[in-house]
């Protein structure tokens, strides 16, 4: 599991691209399809919103393999590593 700040960072990026109200519960296991509604253009949404934030570049195709908060946040904590670089 990531880092709790990035995690916490990664769900923030998720609420306000999804516009779920303050009382849905979001959590790191959290479905982003099943559980949050969020649909294919809102994925793309959320990886352009981590792009710019972390200042990293997402790869097109890892986007549909993105199927919980940790993942996203997984993602971004390996391309941030310094073995990544």
């Amino acid at each position: 599991m990531a880092d709790p700040q990035l995690v916490s960072e990664v769900t923030k990026m998720v609420r306000t691209v999804a516009k779920l109200a303050p009382g849905v519960p979001v959590a790191s296991d959290s479905l982003l399809v099943e559980d949050l509604g969020i649909d294919s253009l809102d994925l793309v949404r959320i990886s352009m919103l981590m792009e710019d934030h972390f200042e990293l570049v997402i790869d097109v195709d890892e986007v549909p393999n993105f199927q919980t908060i940790d993942d996203l946040a997984d993602y971004v904590a390996k391309l941030r590593s310094p073995a990544a670089a």
